[in-house]
This record gives structure tokens, sequence and C-alpha cells, in this order.
């Protein structure tokens, strides 16, 4: 269905990413015959080649990496299509969000590398120019919300094995990972958000979500309270 996607109201944020480094991301780049390397610069190549579809219909483009032509004509759209969200804490990610992305979606593991990592953006869109407040600091994190924190354990172990390989114990060195009572989770949160979140997007830490999204919406209500004067958006997401 061909809907307008301008900025303005858009149902739609796209948060991407280039890709985890580890073997298993090269081998990924490899079966589709990219170049793993140079997977930062195809990224920004697609983002560019989607905003000059969205905003003229281009039927070519040529990019670092990306030169193509007769390409079917798409719709141009008022405001450039929805925004994009780069989901990268590393330094090359944190200064490409602030040149060239509408937004900035990392699940670094405390609130203090949020603060730091936000410094670098703000800081890399004043060098290039742009206002910091053009980029929407979002935050994305696994939660489940329990009383029985044993349990509740293995559950996000259960749901990190299925969907990564790998025990909740090594996820939880690279992503922001919280499991327990509401209030703790409330309390995690509110840091991120006082470091400049401004923005959630909260995953279901289980694989049978259940009443997940009413207790995590429940944990979430005190943690609003810390977002003053700026508002703050929280979105879920579901394991389907």
């Amino acid at each position: 269905r061909d809907r307008d996607l301008s900025r303005e109201g858009s149902p739609l944020i796209l948060g991407i990413g280039a890709g985890y480094p580890s073997p298993k991301t090269k081998a990924a780049f490899d079966i589709a015959g990219a170049d793993y390397h140079r997977r930062f610069t195809l990224l920004d190549d697609t983002t560019e080649l989607w905003r000059a579809m969205w905003a003229s219909g281009a039927t070519t483009f040529h990019g670092a990496l990306l030169r193509l032509t007769d390409l079917p004509p798409a719709r141009a759209h008022s405001q450039q299509g929805p925004p994009l969200w780069l989901a990268s804490g590393t330094p090359q990610g944190l200064r490409r969000a602030a040149r060239h992305y509408d937004g900035w979606l990392p699940y670094p593991t405390d609130a203090d590398m949020y603060a730091a990592g936000w410094r670098e953006v703000t800081a890399g869109a004043l060098t290039a120019a742009r206002p910091p407040a053009a980029i929407t600091p979002a935050l994305f994190a696994t939660v489940l919300v329990t009383d029985d924190h044993e349990r509740g354990e293995a559950h996000l172990d259960a749901y990190c094995r299925a969907t990564y390989g790998m025990p909740s114990s090594v996820v939880a060195t690279i992503q922001l990972l919280l499991v327990g009572h509401a209030a703790d989770i409330a309390t995690t949160l509110s840091r991120n958000v006082q470091a400049g979140a401004r923005h959630l997007v909260i995953r279901v830490g289980c694989l049978d979500p259940g009443d997940q999204p009413e207790r995590i919406a429940d944990a979430l209500a005190p943690v609003k309270q810390h977002a003053s004067p700026s508002p703050l958006r929280a979105a879920g997401r579901r394991r389907r």
C-alpha cells in the first residue's frame, strides 16, 4: 500500500545498523557478496539512496560504493521520508550519527556509557553545523519484569540463546539487559533518561511475552518523571 511517509506524523521510524563486528556478521556479508570492512560506507550509501528516492523519486544514484541507473520510479515524499536512527556505539558510528542521521539508538550496558556517547554525538553535530536537537537520543533495552529473579534470568537466557545463539551472560556484556523488580528496572532506565535518552525502545526479554507488555508499561510510568522538561517516548517490541 502506498502511504505518505513524510516525517510530520510519520507512522514509521527506521532503526538501522551496519552489523555487529563478529565472525557471524562477516560470514553473512560474505554470503551476500558485500564487503564486510566497508559496511558503514555501504549503509551510508543505502540511506542516501533511500532519501534521494523519497525526496525526488530519483532513478539514478552515484555513491561511494553504490552506482545505480535505471531505478524504477518511486513516489516522492514532501519531507524525505521517515526518520532514520543509527544503532551504533562505536566511535565511527557516533560520528556518523552526528553527521548523517535523525536519531541515535544504542544499547550501552550502563548510563555512564550512554552519557559519554551522547556527548560525542552532540559535539559531532555541532562540528558538522547541525543542531543537536535534530538528532533524537534513543535507547534500546531488553526488559523482563519479574519478582522471581532466578526464573526471570532463566527465561532471559533462553531468549538470548534462541535469538543470538549465546547465553545471556555474554549478551549482557554487549547490550543493556534488565531483569527483576519493576522498581529496579525503572531506576536503571531513569538513569539513562537522566543521561540524555528521550525515546526508549523496549524489547520483551522472553520467548512467551504473556503479560510482559503491560508490566513493562507500568514499570515505565515513574521513568517518565525524569524526562522533564523534554518528553519521553517509549515503544515496545514483541517477539513474533
